[in-house]
């Protein structure tokens, strides 16, 4: 009764997620990645706050 040995549940339940290799993000256009999310995030506060 729970000593036998035999694991129950999800096998993958304390692994994380991998990142596919054509999503990651290469080192020298990791600023750029990060510039266009900070672009878009400006971008749609400024359009948020004309609406108001």
């Amino acid at each position: 009764m729970g000593r036998d040995g035999n694991k129950k549940g999800n096998r993958n339940k304390n692994s994380l997620p991998q990142t596919p290799k054509h999503s990651k993000i290469l080192p020298d256009q990791l600023n750029e990645e990060f510039s266009t999310e900070l672009t878009g995030i400006t971008n749609r506060d400024r359009k948020n706050a004309r609406k108001k």
